[in-house]
C-alpha cells in the first residue's frame, strides 16, 4: 500500500487516494489498522483535501469506525477518537456522531469510562453542521453532572443566540428520549429568559422550541408547567395581542398552547384568553391569511385531540358555540386552495384519531354530526379527487373515522360508497392502494354489526378480482 505519511504540505488528497485506503482497510478488516487510519485522517490538513473528495474522506472515517466498533472506540481507542473529535471539521464530526447514534451507544459511554468522549462531542455542539446529531447523541445522557456542567458553562459564555439554541437542542433531545431530570430546570430558566428580550426572531425561535418540548409528551408538558414556561408564554400572548409589533409572536403563542392542550388539556382552563383567541380565529377564518387560517384549525384540532380536550372546549364555549366552530371546520375543508384544504383535512383527522384511552363513541359522534348533514357525502368526494395529496389525506381521515361504529354506519349509508370501497380499480396510486387494501382487510376482520355478512362477502371479493396496475393506468392516461 502507498505510504500514508506525506511531508509535503502541498500534497493534495484526492478521491483516488481515499478510495485506495478504503479498499485496503475493507480487505484487511484490522482494528489496529482502522485506528491508525482514524488517527492519520484526523491530522490531515483540510486545505490539502480536494473538496470533491470530502465524501470519500467521510466514507473512510465511517469504515474505520465500523471496523473498530462503538465499544472498541470507547473502551480501547479513546485517544484516536478524541483526537479526531478535536481536530476534524464539523462535517466529519457529524458523521462520527451519527455513527454512535445509529449504534445506540450513548448510554454505553459512561459505563465504558468514556465521559471524555461525551464532553468532546458536547464542545462541538454549537457548530451548525454537526449540532443536530450531537444533540440526538447526548440527549439520553444529558443528566450526567459533568455533561450538564459543560452545557451550562457554554450557555453562560455564549452571546450568540443561534449558538445558544444549539445547546438547548440537547435538552430537547433529552425530552424526546424521556430523560427529564431535575437539573433541567436550570436550562428552562435560560430558555425562558430568551422570551424577555425585544428580539422578535429570538422570541419566535424560543416559542418554536417550547412548542417542540410540549410535543414530546406528558414529561415535556410537566417540565413546562414546573418551570412556569406556560405562564410566561401566556403573558406574552396577552401583550402581543394588543401590541402592533406582536403580530409575529402572537401565532407562536397560540400554537404553543394548542400543542400543550393536546398533551395536558386540563391545563387549558387556566388560560381563558387563549381559548377565546382560538374561538375568534376560527369564527373569522375567512379574514385570516393562509398561515393564520392553518394555525387556527391546527390549534382547534390539537385542543379537540382527546375527549378531555373536547370537554374543556365545550365547557368554555357552551355546546351551541362549539358546534358552530366545528361547522366552520367543515366549511374550511371544503373551500380554498387545495394545499390549504389538505392541511385542514389533516387537522380534522386529529379529532377522530383513536389513542389510549379509547375515545368516547358518543362524544366523537356528536362532534362529527356538528360538521353538518352533507359532510359525509362531501368527504366521500374528497376520496375521489384528482389531487393525490387530497386523496392521501382523505384516506388517513377515513381510517380514523372507520375506527368508530358511527363512522362505519355513516359512510356505508352514503350513496355509492360501498360500491367504491369494494371496487379494487378505484385507485391507481400504489401507496394509496395499499392504504385502501389495509382498510378493506380491517373491515373484513371487524366484528362490527355494520359489516353485514353480505358486505363482508363483497369486501372479500375485493382481493379476488384482478386489480388495476397503477403503472399501466398511468401509461394509459
Amino acid at each position: 500500500m502507498e505510504a500514508m505519511d506525506e511531508d509535503t504540505p502541498a500534497f493534495f488528497w484526492d478521491a483516488a487516494r481515499f478510495v485506495a485506503i478504503n479498499k485496503e482497510l475493507y480487505t484487511s478488516k484490522s482494528e489496529a489498522r482502522a485506528a491508525e487510519v482514524l488517527a492519520h485522517v484526523a491530522n490531515v490538513d483540510i486545505e490539502t483535501v480536494d473538496p470533491e473528495a470530502i465524501i470519500d474522506a467521510k466514507d473512510l472515517i465511517l469504515l474505520a469506525m465500523r471496523t473498530i466498533g462503538a465499544e472498541g472506540l470507547l473502551a480501547r481507542h479513546q485517544m484516536e477518537l478524541l483526537s479526531a473529535l478535536s481536530k476534524l471539521p464539523a462535517a466529519f464530526v457529524d458523521v462520527m456522531a451519527a455513527f454512535f447514534v445509529n449504534a445506540h451507544a450513548a448510554r454505553q459511554m459512561i459505563p465504558l469510562g468514556a465521559l471524555a468522549v461525551a464532553i468532546a462531542f458536547a464542545r462541538r455542539v454549537q457548530e451548525e453542521e454537526c449540532a443536530e446529531k450531537i444533540a440526538e447523541l447526548l440527549g439520553p445522557i444529558a443528566q450526567v453532572p459533568e455533561l450538564h456542567h459543560e452545557m451550562m458553562h457554554q450557555l453562560a459564555n455564549t452571546r450568540n443566540a443561534e449558538r445558544r439554541f444549539r445547546v438547548y437542542e440537547v435538552q430537547l433531545a433529552a425530552c424526546r428520549a424521556s430523560n427529564v431530570y431535575p437539573a433541567m430546570a436550570e436550562y428552562m430558566q435560560h430558555i425562558i429568559k430568551e422570551l424577555e428580550g425585544d428580539d422578535v426572531l429570538t422570541q419566535l425561535t424560543t416559542m418554536d422550541f417550547l412548542t417542540s418540548i410540549a410535543m414530546t409528551g406528558p414529561l415535556g408538558g410537566r417540565l413546562l408547567k414546573e418551570s412556569d414556561a406556560s405562564t410566561v408564554v401566556y403573558k406574552l400572548l396577552l401583550a402581543s395581542k394588543e401590541s402592533p409589533d406582536g403580530g409575529f409572536v402572537y401565532p407562536g403563542c397560540v400554537q404553543y398552547f394548542g400543542q400543550l392542550g393536546r398533551i395536558s388539556p386540563d391545563e387549558l382552563g387556566e388560560y381563558p384568553v387563549f381559548l377565546d383567541t382560538v374561538v375568534d380565529m376560527v369564527a373569522h377564518f375567512d379574514r385570516l391569511d393562509p398561515s393564520l387560517r392553518a394555525a387556527a384549525f391546527d390549534t382547534l384540532a390539537n385542543i379537540g385531540y382527546s375527549d378531555k380536550g373536547k370537554a374543556v372546549l365545550e365547557k368554555h364555549t357552551g355546546a351551541p358555540q362549539c358546534q358552530r366552530l366545528i361547522e366552520h371546520f367543515a366549511v374550511a375543508v371544503s373551500n380554498g386552495p387545495v394545499d390549504l384544504r389538505v392541511r385542514h383535512l389533516e387537522a380534522w383527522t386529529l379529532l377522530f384519531v383513536q389513542h389510549p384511552p379509547k375515545a368516547d363513541e358518543a362524544v366523537a359522534k356528536r362532534w362529527f354530526e356538528w360538521l353538518g348533514q352533507p359532510f359525509a357525502r362531501l368527504f366521500f368526494g374528497y376520496l375521489q379527487q384528482p389531487f393525490e395529496n387530497m386523496r392521501r389525506a382523505a384516506f388517513t381521515a377515513l381510517h380514523a373515522l372507520m375506527g368508530f361504529e358511527f363512522g362505519k354506519e355513516t359512510m356505508f349509508e352514503v350513496n355509492g360508497f360501498i360500491d367504491w370501497l369494494c371496487n379494487p380499480g378505484t385507485e391507481t396510486v400504489w401507496e394509496i392502494c395499499q392504504e385502501k387494501d389495509d382498510l378493506v382487510r380491517a373491515l373484513i376482520q371487524s366484528p362490527s354489526p355494520a359489516v353485514t355478512p353480505e358486505l363482508r362477502q363483497k369486501l372479500t371479493r375485493y382481493f379476488v378480482k384482478e386489480k388495476a396496475d397503477p403503472q399501466v393506468a398511468m401509461a394509459n392516461i
